[in-house]
């Protein structure tokens, strides 16, 4: 994977734009590789809820906008055996049985061989030493959720078996995110609507996990909820314990969440796609809706605890983290996207940000 790297000279660091409160102290932003940054800058055991995009192997270079037709690489999703995958497998080494697991998976993916092979053996090799980093950082009582699709979803299912056990696992969430339509509709195969999110705990039974609801359909309602009191509230009737009594369509929590999410749209680039989310866009490739990131937070984490994002992009799930009332870390290894989460904190939840690792001279 080509990075490119950007680093503004100067003799010390430039002043916050504008005048904001911090961020709580245990919260920042991270500029480098986020498996420098996991072994070196977070406690182990010290994180409650991991959330993580990272690239899905999909062979396309990402850009973002910098005004007029001006456009700046922000990653390319190609990757080659290299220095990174080198390092990556001697981290892995620490724990023999995971390397092993690691390297027959990868011959596996290669056709036989590992080293100089393929891109898709160069890419969980980089996602291996990432997702063991994670583990290590994860409490017991903790959840990490992988965002993935199905170009490498079903080895990246098989790596999180591999680092945090197979009885640890809590689900595959699918996440259908919109009408196909454009693009996405062309090729000789059904229209790709959906990504993935496959959810571990570090150890299962003592995670946190906080049920969450979906409001009933309208057609429930109708069918359901028929009856009207003398004070105009909807209700319908149910036997408990031989007595018919009411329940209250205002007091009913809704439908259990399950796996299957289909209530939440897509971001999208282009003006006039569901105008609803516009606002939240920022023009990053891979941005994701504030509302996914919200239900994840409230469901596996509760008020005050840690929350990591270690391929942060632009930002999204520490301004979820932000306004839940959560602590947060998000760190990335392209400095446009630092800056990028640094002014979208000021600016939406009124925080300046902890910045760590940014170099501001040529020492």
């Amino acid at each position: 994977m080509t990075i490119y790297l950007f680093f503004p000279v100067c003799l010390k660091a430039p002043p916050p734009r504008t005048h904001v409160p911090p961020a709580d102290p245990d919260s920042g932003l991270y500029y480098g590789d986020c498996l420098r940054v996991l072994t070196r800058e977070i406690a182990p055991g010290s994180v409650d809820l991991i959330y993580l995009d990272p690239p899905f192997n999909s062979k396309r270079d990402y850009n973002i906008p910098l005004g007029g037709k001006a456009q700046a690489s922000v990653f390319q999703d190609t990757w080659v055996w290299s220095q990174t995958q080198e390092e990556s497998m001697e981290f892995l080494a620490r724990e023999p049985v995971l390397f092993q697991q690691v390297q027959l998976l990868l011959k596996f993916a290669g056709g036989g061989h590992v080293a100089g092979g393929g891109g898709l053996e160069a890419y969980l090799a980089y996602m291996a030493a990432r997702l063991f980093a994670c583990r290590l950082a994860l409490k017991e009582t903790g959840s990490i959720y992988l965002h993935c699709d199905p170009t490498a979803g079903h080895y990246l299912k098989l790596l999180m078996d591999a680092i945090f056990g197979g009885k640890n696992f809590i689900s595959q969430i699918v996440w259908n995110y919109g009408t196909p339509s454009g693009g996405r509709a062309s090729g000789k195969k059904p229209v790709k609507s959906h990504e993935l999110l496959l959810a571990y705990a570090s150890r299962y039974g003592k995670h946190t996990y906080n049920r969450q609801y979906t409001p009933y359909s309208e057609k429930y309602v109708n069918d359901w909820f028929r009856h009207t009191d003398e004070d105009g509230r909807n209700y319908r009737t149910r036997s408990r314990n031989g007595r018919i009594v009411r329940q209250y369509l205002d007091e009913s929590p809704g439908v259990p969440l399950s796996n299957t999410w289909t209530d939440i749209m897509q971001l999208y680039g282009s003006a006039g796609w569901f105008p609803t989310t516009q606002k939240e866009n920022l023009g990053y490739p891979t941005q994701k809706p504030l509302a996914l990131l919200e239900r994840i937070i409230k469901a596996s984490s509760n008020p005050g605890d840690l929350v990591l994002d270690p391929f942060c992009g632009c930002g999204t799930a520490v301004e979820a983290a932000q306004k839940l009332g959560r602590r947060w870390i998000g760190i990335d290894v392209e400095p446009l996207a630092v800056d990028l989460m640094a002014r979208r904190l000021r600016e939406r939840c009124g925080i300046s940000p902890r910045i760590s690792g940014i170099p501001y001279d040529f020492d």
